[in-house]
């Protein structure tokens, strides 16, 4: 009993040692514990059955490179499922992560290795499971004029549609080069900003603009291409000449929602256009300016609603206190329908990558938080349609469920276990097949995380049981390998 007891306490040590891992959930607010301290969630992507999967690469504005990149998958209520590290060339950075048939595919950038200070394109293919089935690697092959102005989208077939900001390239579901076809060069939105393939009509919408001198006048475009990178047809956006970077951030079923910023006041618009090119209306977003602001990516709500995210931009050394990621919620009539901002303080900075649409009407952004101590963590926020922190708990009282997950599973060292639940004061107690107690900790709360010392266990199969003096509500298969 004494040596139960002083597993307990050295378990209770660990998690004052490791705060992070003992937070509790109780928003799907938080910062992400499972990517290393070198790593950060860049995109993210659903998994089809109510969870997210997201692609983990360099620290932003860190000097610092990185040799390991990460692919991670977690479920509805932010808890890992599990977590995969791989490597990729000579100082690679992660752009985005989308969902196949069978899979994920993560689109990213490197040095290339052959020739000095060019980059080249790098695509991996994953299982469900995380396992790495194929990469591919494109250098100057595909004309690459930027390390910026990159979209991916896969087609109903499986096979790969992937925009430079010189071809549009065609891949079948292994990665080989079905066609590619020259464009010219579209300049980008912003430092960060990734572009977007839309559909629209069985043709994929992307826009392009050009000015031979980087100076007005510009000419924007929209490029039109079928599932086989033939080119159709091109629409010319009428524009005042100094509109600049341009981006779809809606069809329409009569032309388009689009937006980039003035080049003269750097004021951020929205414009709608026709099935001709012309401008319906202008509209700016408030408070916004190309100087003053990253738009880092943008979504389509299931309500038909448009969100766009963003982080203040700074110069100097240092960044400023207040330095808040940000969320802009608006309608396809350009109307602002809410605004958030998210931690900030002298303290705490936020930063956000990337923005998607749930199928539960909602949205999940994902990004990078300063810490206290200037470390920089992943940063995850889940919101329903209107901008409201979803709380997990609240749908496992809905349901009346109680919900236990352990991981890492199998364990080694350590594993953290996470239970909510409509009961306070349960019992978590962790048991070997021969029915011996091996741990046993009272939870105060119906959502509470522990770190569990598995280094004293042997190796083996252990049961983690919740209960209360009523009944067991939940019981899970931990293996643990020392």
């Amino acid at each position: 009993m004494k040596h139960l007891e002083m597993k307990n306490k050295l378990s209770t040590l660990l998690c004052l040692l490791f705060p992070l891992f003992s937070f509790a959930q109780i928003t799907f607010e938080k910062s992400y514990q499972n990517i290393n301290d070198k790593e950060v969630a860049v995109s993210a992507t659903e998994d089809g059955n109510g969870g997210y999967v997201l692609a983990a690469g360099r620290k932003r504005n860190s000097p610092t490179f990185i040799d390991t990149l990460g692919i991670l998958h977690m479920n509805a209520y932010g808890d890992t499922i599990w977590y995969n590290k791989f490597i990729i060339g000579y100082r690679p950075e992660v752009k985005l992560i989308r969902k196949t048939t069978d899979g994920y595919v993560v689109l990213g950038i490197a040095d290339d290795s052959a020739q000095i200070n060019t980059w080249m394109l790098w695509i991996n293919k994953f299982d469900t499971s995380g396992t790495l089935v194929w990469s591919k690697y494109f250098s100057d092959s595909l004309d690459i004029c930027s390390e910026d102005g990159i979209a991916l989208e896969v087609a109903a077939n499986g096979n790969l549609f992937l925009y430079t900001v010189c071809q549009f390239v065609s891949l079948d579901s292994s990665g080989t080069i079905l066609n590619a076809n020259y464009t010219y060069y579209a300049n980008i939105f912003n430092d960060f900003e990734n572009l977007k393939l839309i559909l629209k009509n069985s043709l994929y919408n992307i826009t392009s603009f050009y000015s031979p001198t980087g100076l007005p006048p510009f000419k924007s475009k929209i490029l039109k291409f079928n599932e086989n990178a033939d080119t159709i047809g091109s629409l010319p956006i009428v524009l005042d000449s100094a509109r600049r970077s341009p981006r779809i951030l809606k069809a329409l079923p009569n032309g388009f929602l689009i937006g980039g910023f003035s080049y003269y006041s750097n004021k951020l618009f929205l414009s709608k256009i026709d099935s001709t090119g012309n401008k319906i209306w202008d509209k700016l977003i408030p408070n916004k300016t190309f100087l003053n602001s990253y738009f880092t990516s943008n979504s389509l709500l299931k309500n038909g609603n448009i969100i766009i995210s963003g982080f203040p931009k700074y110069t100097g050394s240092a960044p400023p206190l207040l330095h808040k990621a940000w969320l802009y919620c608006f309608n396809e009539n350009g109307d602002s329908l809410w605004y958030k901002e998210f931690r900030a303080d002298s303290l705490h900075r936020t930063e956000f990558f990337d923005v998607i649409a749930t199928a539960d009407s909602g949205l999940l952004a994902c990004g990078q938080i300063s810490m206290p101590d200037s470390s920089l963590r992943s940063y995850i926020v889940k919101l329903d349609e209107n901008g409201n922190l979803f709380n997990p708990l609240s749908v496992i009282e809905r349901t009346k469920e109680t919900y236990l997950h352990v991981f890492p599973n199998p364990a080694n060292n350590s594993t953290s276990i996470h239970y909510m639940g409509t009961e306070k004061d349960v019992v978590l107690s962790i048991t070997n097949l021969q029915g011996h107690l091996v741990f046993s900790q009272k939870l105060r709360s119906n959502d509470e995380r522990i770190l569990i010392n598995t280094a004293l266990f042997k190796s083996g199969i252990y049961l983690c049981t919740i209960h209360s003096k009523r009944k067991m509500s939940a019981r899970k298969k931990l293996v643990v390998l020392n």
